[in-house]
């Protein structure tokens, strides 16, 4: 913890750690350059501290703390690389925890299991309960074009929209 304290203090992301590309659906991710331990420390998720949920932000992290709940708004790009920690439901390494430092609540990324270099950091968005996430929708395999200016396919009853130009890789 003292670790997680000096680098949020400081306000750097610690070494060992990197951001990269993956690809036009997942975008951005963070990957270990070095290796960590099940319980080592990893990052600061840092952004806008609210006591209220600031609406649609993409990078918004609701988390409560000694009964209360607050919102982070990392949407800015302020260079720090918690905001890029991708979900996997499955096979997350990392957890988070909400804490006070210098009164003021703090959210930091720990390892839940060993991290070897070249990993990619991940967490559970929802910790296991079911969630409405749009990434968590499994893709049918086989698309069913429909007309209109957006691209809109038919999974199980369902339609759903996706944008070309905000998803260039689904195929036309």
């Amino acid at each position: 913890m003292v670790r997680a304290i000096k680098a949020c203090r400081d306000g750097i992301d610690p070494k060992g750690l990197e951001g990269k590309w993956i690809s036009h659906v997942k975008g951005r991710g963070v990957f270990a350059v070095d290796s960590f331990q099940a319980g080592d420390f990893l990052l600061e998720y840092r952004g806008k501290l609210t006591e209220r949920d600031p609406g649609d932000g993409r990078y918004t992290f609701e988390f409560d703390l000694n009964g209360n709940t607050y919102w982070l708004d990392a949407t800015a790009e302020d260079g720090s690389l918690g905001r890029l920690i991708n979900d996997d439901k499955k096979c997350a390494n990392a957890t988070t925890k909400a804490v006070l430092v210098d009164g003021r609540p703090r959210l930091f990324f720990f390892a839940i299991s060993d991290i070897p270099a070249g990993r990619e950091v991940t967490y559970s968005y929802n910790k296991g309960t079911p969630c409405p996430y749009p990434w968590r929708v499994k893709v049918p395999k086989y698309w069913y074009p429909l007309a209109g200016t957006k691209k809109t396919y038919l999974k199980t009853g369902r339609h759903i929209q996706i944008s070309k130009d905000r998803y260039p890789h689904v195929p036309t």
